[in-house]
């Protein structure tokens, strides 16, 4: 089991290190293309260089790398590529404590907005309240 996890770990090395390859590769080798309005630098295309064979050969050999890599993912044993009970248990109660937060958030959501509307409707009120005091006192300075 420990060599067939290193054989991936090498695997997904070659496959990592071949698409860096391949992209320095045509970053120094291909013509420059223009990218949106980004000005095209200017660079002299490197004589002999041909961007599809180039780009054909990468292709295939990450996709055989690929493969390769696939066919080792499938030795790996079940219980570490399917879920087992316990993991699939697990989920589940994960999923209905998050379901019962969200119906609690939602219960906590739902009750503050109705302490904000009774809230506002005091302010309103107290607001009434207060430009009446406002008022009945600029009529008392202004009798006196």
């Amino acid at each position: 089991m420990a060599e067939l996890l290193t054989q991936l770990q090498d695997d997904l090395f070659s496959i990592c290190w071949k698409f860096r390859d391949c992209v320095g590769v045509l970053q120094g080798q291909a013509p420059p293309q223009q990218v949106a309005t980004e000005a095209l630098l200017a660079k002299p295309p490197v004589p002999g260089f041909d961007v599809q064979s180039t780009v054909k050969t990468y292709t295939t050999e990450i996709i055989d790398l690929i493969k390769a890599f696939d066919g080792l993912l499938h030795q790996l044993p079940d219980d570490l590529v399917q879920p087992s009970s316990a993991d699939s248990r697990r989920k589940q109660e994960y999923e209905t404590e998050i379901r019962q937060l969200q119906q609690q958030h939602q219960q906590v959501t739902d009750e503050l907005a109705a302490a904000v509307e009774e809230v506002e409707g005091l302010l309103s009120h107290l607001q009434q309240l207060y430009a009446a005091l406002a008022q009945a006192k600029l009529q008392a300075m202004s009798s006196s």
